[in-house]
C-alpha cells in the first residue's frame, strides 16, 4: 500500500469503527430486573429452561408468544402440563408478573382445572406460592390463590374470565405475599395475601395445564417480568451480542468500497 492509499484508506477504517461503537446498541445485565417476550428465540434463552411432556405438537412458540393449542378429545394424548421455569432464583422482596391471554379452555371432568398457572417454587413441594387462571370441572372460571408453607396451605379463588389476562405475584418481606390479577381485559388488581416461605430462594414456573386430562386448552403467554431485590447475574447468563443487519450491510459496503478504492489508485500509480 502506498502513502496516498493509506491516507485514505486507514482514516476510513478509524470512522467506520468509531460510528461502530456509536450505533451498537450496549447491553446491560440488570441484576435486579429482567423482562422477557416469548417468542420464536425463547427456547435458546438462558434465563429459562423449557418442561414439557410428550405432547411437544401443542407447545409452539411464534412472534406473538408462547402458544398453546391442545384439541384433546377421544383417543388423545393427555397433555397434563407444558411451560418454562427459571434458571435463576429470586430472593428477599420482589414482583414477578405474568402477561397472557387465555382463548379457550372447555370444561373437565375431573381435575384441577384446565388454564394456566404461575407460581414460585421454594425448593419443595411443601413450599410452593400459586396463583391460577382455570376452568374448573364444574364448569367455572376462576382465579385461585394457593400458598404453601411447610406443607400447610392457604386457598382463596375469585371469579374470572376467559380473554387477554395478567398475574402478579409480590414478596412484601416476611413471607407475607400479595397476589394480583385481571382477567378479560380487566385491570389487574389485588386478590389477597397470604404467608409464604421465609428466607428461601424460589424458582419460577409457567404452566399450561390440563390436569391430566385430554380437554382442549388455548392459551398465548406473551411475556413474564421479574423485579427483585437482587437477581443472580451469573445465573442470568447475558444474551450474546448481536451485530444489527444494517450495521453489517454497512460493513460489507465500506469493504468493498475501500477495495475498489485500493485497486483503483494502485493501477493509476503504476
Amino acid at each position: 500500500m502506498n502513502r496516498r492509499s493509506a491516507n485514505i484508506i486507514l482514516p476510513a477504517i478509524s470512522a467506520c469503527i468509531w460510528l461502530g461503537a456509536i450505533i451498537m446498541p450496549h447491553q446491560i445485565v440488570n441484576a435486579t430486573e429482567l423482562t422477557h417476550q416469548f417468542g420464536p428465540g425463547s427456547f435458546g434463552d438462558p434465563a429459562w429452561m423449557r418442561r414439557y411432556n410428550p405432547a411437544l405438537e401443542h407447545f409452539q412458540l411464534d412472534r406473538g408468544g408462547w402458544q398453546t393449542n391442545y384439541r384433546g378429545g377421544d383417543g388423545a394424548q393427555p397433555m397434563n402440563t407444558a411451560g418454562f421455569k427459571s434458571r435463576f432464583k429470586v430472593d428477599g422482596n420482589f414482583t414477578a408478573g405474568l402477561n397472557y391471554t387465555l382463548l379457550q379452555a372447555d370444561t373437565p371432568p375431573r381435575g384441577g382445572g384446565v388454564g394456566i398457572l404461575f407460581r414460585i417454587h421454594f425448593g419443595d413441594d411443601a413450599n410452593i406460592t400459586t396463583i391460577g387462571h382455570v376452568r374448573r370441572p364444574g364448569g367455572q372460571i376462576i382465579m385461585f390463590v394457593n400458598s404453601k408453607h411447610d406443607g400447610e396451605s392457604t386457598y382463596q379463588q375469585f371469579p374470572a374470565r376467559l380473554g387477554a389476562s395478567e398475574m402478579e405475584i409480590r414478596h412484601l418481606g416476611d413471607g407475607q405475599h400479595a397476589f394480583f390479577g385481571g382477567s378479560g381485559g380487566a385491570m389487574a388488581k389485588e386478590l389477597c395475601r397470604a404467608t409464604g416461605p421465609v428466607g428461601k430462594p424460589g424458582q419460577i414456573d409457567i404452566w399450561a395445564t390440563t390436569g391430566q386430562t385430554t380437554t382442549p386448552l388455548k392459551a398465548t403467554v406473551s411475556a413474564v417480568h421479574v423485579d427483585a431485590e437482587e437477581l443472580p447475574v451469573g445465573q442470568v447468563a447475558a444474551t450474546p451480542r448481536r451485530f444489527p443487519w444494517y450495521w453489517i450491510a454497512f460493513c460489507a459496503a465500506m469493504v468493498g468500497g475501500f477495495g475498489w478504492l485500493y485497486r483503483s489508485l494502485k493501477t493509476s500509480s503504476e
